[in-house]
């Protein structure tokens, strides 16, 4: 038993997406930054980063945040620590 992503698991999805969604895409699965802190962190707008954060998980076929922690992990993307 292993999560799927719905679609092709490629990593050649992540590099389809555009700057500002990869960015926001590393942001989330980083798991340390709100919403508002992201756009902050941007200089932009909440709904600006829903939008991206809503294209970026349909750009990879992913349903969540956690779906897309497991993307990064897999393709090597962020590294869990260890302790």
């Amino acid at each position: 038993m292993g999560f799927k992503a719905r679609g092709n698991d490629s990593l050649d999805r992540w590099w389809s997406l555009t700057d500002r969604q990869r960015q926001i895409g590393l942001m989330m699965m980083g798991g340390d930054m709100s919403r508002e802190e992201m756009a902050n962190a941007l200089g932009v707008g909440l709904k600006t980063v829903d939008s991206h954060r809503l294209t970026l998980l349909a750009g990879l076929g992913l349903s969540n945040a956690v779906q897309l922690v497991h993307f990064g992990v897999r393709h090597k993307l962020i590294r869990i620590p260890t302790k």
